[in-house]
């Protein structure tokens, strides 16, 4: 048992001091591992280490002065991640396995060094919590100072709190089952199922659940309940034809086809990226999918047909996703919102080519800046004067309390990521 869960550990070391030594955050397949538990475990530690990487840099500054290679460095960090308590670990055994792993590397003289620091963690972790308790609110909950500043001046200082606290919390899983039937069938097989919405639900223990038939035969998929809302905006809206841009996973795309199957006579999906292109069609085949699936760039792809909807679901900086990535805190930086405008803009002015006149523009990002939001409606409107924004009025998304200026916006909370969605009308004669 020792020896596999340090084969999770050992990758989890390395995937951090690669992000230390180099930047680069790439995380190990799940392929990799030959054991579903392996494959668990090492997500774990290095979502957790990631999640809170300030914080555990916070801790080794209090107890080390010097500074430690970066292989020693990852080392104790994710070794902070599994002594925190939400991992529920055994002391001993963490320390064990992490001194075992640096003992066969190339720093095995180190081992004495890492025991050392980790044993004095355990015992003045209490002196450490106080310690961090008179450090900004940016290193207690691991934050970058510009993005908090940032927040802050967006949202507020207790919203700020409350996006940062929902942001750190371990994602949760929804589904939309395609196949109610299926259900008392993953209930017996141990899977708890909350409803949350009509075909939506929370599924609280999802380990193993793409290895079962249901998953294989196509009986749900996964998308955030932020998302899978987002068609009560489109219910009533002419749908004949529906042009689906930016496509990949094919989340969105799959919902639209579940829940207007009697409206849509014809569905077309685009993806420019050919590796997510490719996941794209795999989940469409597992699904069943009749959507059109087209590996084009949107900028330069020519058609004469018009659409009653068009969908675009913008890169962005995703920052309202970090509770699922949390690298997103320390990859992004203040000029990445500036270039995410830039092809904004660029993307949602050729998206609007392809609707029909009286048709309607869905403009989506899972980014909690108003610069890749707001501000982006505002310009697309100033530059496009036969379109005008369609006020959202829609009793399931008011209960949420999703809807705020005509907009539809989600913030992080307990089921939910951040999203933004604006709906557009081309009112051209």
């Amino acid at each position: 048992m020792q020896q596999r869960a340090n084969i999770a550990r050992t990758a989890a070391i390395e995937t951090i001091e690669k992000f230390i030594s180099q930047q680069r955050y790439h995380l190990f397949e799940r392929s990799y591992f030959t054991k579903q538990e392996d494959a668990s475990l090492y997500f774990s530690i290095v979502k957790q280490t990631t999640r809170y990487f300030r914080k555990y840099e916070f801790y080794l500054s209090y107890l080390v002065k010097r500074k430690p290679t970066a292989k020693a460095k990852a080392c104790l960090l994710t070794a902070f991640a599994q002594l925190d308590e939400s991992m529920q670990m055994k002391a001993h055994a963490v320390v064990f396995e992490t001194v075992a792993i640096i003992k066969r590397s190339k720093e095995t003289k180190t081992a004495p060094f890492i025991n050392g620091v980790l044993q004095n963690f355990i015992r003045s972790f209490d002196q450490i919590k106080q310690a961090l308790l008179q450090e900004s609110f940016a290193i207690q909950q691991s934050y970058p100072d510009w993005i908090i500043a940032k927040w802050e001046t967006q949202w507020g200082k207790e919203k700020t709190k409350e996006i940062c606290l929902a942001s750190n919390m371990e994602p949760s899983l929804q589904i939309t089952l395609l196949k109610e039937e299926e259900k008392q069938s993953l209930e017996e097989q141990g899977f708890k199922l909350t409803q949350l919405e009509e075909s939506i639900y929370h599924v609280t223990n999802p380990r193993s659940l793409f290895a079962t038939e249901a998953y294989k035969n196509g009986a749900f998929f996964v998308q955030d309940i932020s998302s899978a809302l987002l068609w009560h905006i489109l219910a009533p809206l002419p749908k004949t034809k529906f042009l689906d841009l930016c496509s990949a996973p094919g989340g969105k795309l799959f919902q639209w086809e579940y829940r207007f199957a009697q409206d849509i006579e014809q569905l077309t999906a685009i993806e420019s990226n050919l590796f997510r292109f490719e996941s794209l069609q795999e989940n469409a085949k597992r699904l069943g999918s009749k959507a059109t699936l087209l590996h084009e760039d949107i900028t330069t792809w020519q058609t004469t047909e018009l659409f009653d909807i068009v969908v675009l679901d913008s890169p962005c900086t995703a920052t309202g996703t970090m509770r699922k990535n949390p690298e997103i805190k320390w990859k992004r930086t203040k000029e990445d919102i500036n270039e995410a405008q830039v092809t904004q803009k660029n993307l949602l002015s050729h998206a609007s080519r392809f609707v029909k006149q009286q048709g309607y523009l869905l403009y989506i990002t899972c980014s909690l800046e108003k610069e890749e939001n707001e501000e982006i409606i505002s310009h697309f409107l100033q530059n496009h004067t036969s379109y005008s924004i369609v006020n959202l009025k829609n009793t399931i998304l008011q209960k949420h309390a999703l809807i705020t200026n005509s907009f539809y916006r989600c913030f992080p909370s307990v089921n939910t990521m951040g999203l933004f969605a604006a709906l557009l009308q081309n009112k051209s004669q």
